[in-house]
């Protein structure tokens, strides 16, 4: 199954892909305008045939469920949630552990992020 993950954030979403089962961080984006348009066509480019959205606890919630049904109507794929606990400390550390720099860091933490989504949802649903 081809994946969509999305670590949400207020600001910017973290965007990662598996095609294969093995998840990869793809990019980190801007919320604009532009936004819904941008996975539309990354959703096309690679076949992708579900999303994953990080759900962390606490405030964030009703925002995810209205981007979540935004998404839905927009992609034309089906939008599950998913664990997001501890994702982005999570990322900083495994980037860190691999020696990349803290500028690749920081510009990437998010994409990481969502990559780790992806890969605690195939995890949990045996995919």
């Amino acid at each position: 199954m081809k994946l969509l993950g999305i670590d949400f954030g207020l600001k910017k979403i973290g965007i990662a892909i598996s095609l294969d089962g093995w998840p990869e961080p793809v990019a980190v984006w801007e919320r604009d305008p532009r936004l819904f348009g941008k996975l539309k066509k990354l959703t096309t480019r690679y076949g992708l045939e579900l999303v994953v959205v990080g759900m962390p606890d606490g405030e964030l919630e009703e925002m995810i469920k209205i981007f979540c049904q935004k998404l839905t109507s927009v992609l034309k794929i089906p939008v599950e949630l998913g664990s997001e606990c501890l994702t982005t400390s999570d990322a900083v550390d495994k980037m860190t552990q691999a020696g990349k720099k803290r500028r690749y860091r920081k510009k990437m933490e998010d994409a990481v992020a969502a990559a780790l989504i992806l890969e605690k949802y195939l995890e949990k649903n045996n995919v």
